[in-house]
């Protein structure tokens, strides 16, 4: 599953998106939560949505439910960098 990246980070690494991970942090792009910057706590991939902090709905009996959002209505602000094979994919053309 991937997610465009931001304009500075497309220049930066000559890339247009990349695939999201737990702990990369983004901005929704569309929606009721639209503008959110969050991090993201869980990824679905059989159903490919993503968790975000931030992103939470109230439930009936007044708990806080986290809300799938689909990765194409995200934008990546800023990708967790400390794997090694998420670096050769950046910097690889």
């Amino acid at each position: 599953m991937g997610a465009p990246l931001t304009k500075e980070l497309r220049k930066q690494y000559g890339k247009r998106n990349l695939a999201i991970r737990v702990g990369d942090t983004i901005k929704i792009t569309t929606g009721q939560f639209k503008g959110t910057i969050g991090k993201v706590e869980r990824v679905n991939v059989q159903k490919q949505r993503l968790f975000v902090a931030g992103a939470e709905q109230v439930k009936s009996n007044g708990q806080l439910a986290q809300y799938p959002i689909h990765p194409s209505n995200v934008m990546i602000v800023t990708p967790k960098l400390n794997d090694k094979k998420r670096k050769g994919a950046l910097n690889r053309k």
